[in-house]
């Protein structure tokens, strides 16, 4: 398993590596996805990992995942399909934060992610994240059949249309 600090690392030897397989030089290649040598360069050397929209370019040009260019995983595949870049991407910072946050309650919750989880863990967390989904649908469908006061703005609670 790659560690989150190498991602950076692993995904610049990626770029590289997929652009030298396809025989282009940094600027055939930023130019069939719409960026500068520069860009390219800082990619390759810096560590400094593309914007969704290039890495979705990338993944294209290349017929590889996002993921396999982000090195969060050894399997080039593509699913195919329309891109899932931003998704995937937003979905990893809330997951991220939400680690970050359950860790500042409990530091030891960070310890947890040094290892894989079990087929048992997993089924654990499935079901907490379940029962979190069904305590939204519930608030959900608590306010779309009882107004809470609280949504009303100033003034308009007892039919009233004016602040008072």
């Amino acid at each position: 398993m790659i560690e989150q600090e190498e991602y950076p690392s692993v995904c610049a030897a990626r770029i590289r590596e997929l652009r030298k397989a396809r025989k282009l030089n940094q600027r055939e290649f930023g130019a069939q996805i719409g960026v500068s040598i520069n860009a390219v360069s800082d990619w390759e050397s810096k560590g400094v990992v593309p914007k969704p929209q290039y890495l979705d370019a990338m993944s294209r040009l290349f017929n590889v995942s996002v993921d396999y260019i982000l090195g969060t995983t050894t399997i080039p595949e593509r699913a195919g399909g329309a891109s899932e870049v931003v998704p995937r991407l937003q979905t990893a910072k809330a997951v991220d934060k939400l680690v970050q946050r359950l860790a500042n309650r409990n530091p030891d919750i960070m310890l947890l992610f040094a290892h894989d989880f079990s087929d048992a863990e997993l089924e654990v967390l499935a079901s907490a994240f379940n029962a979190v989904i069904a305590m939204r649908e519930a608030i959900k469908q608590a306010r779309s059949t009882v107004p809470i006061a609280d949504d009303l703005p100033l003034g308009l609670a007892d039919g009233q249309d004016k602040i008072s």
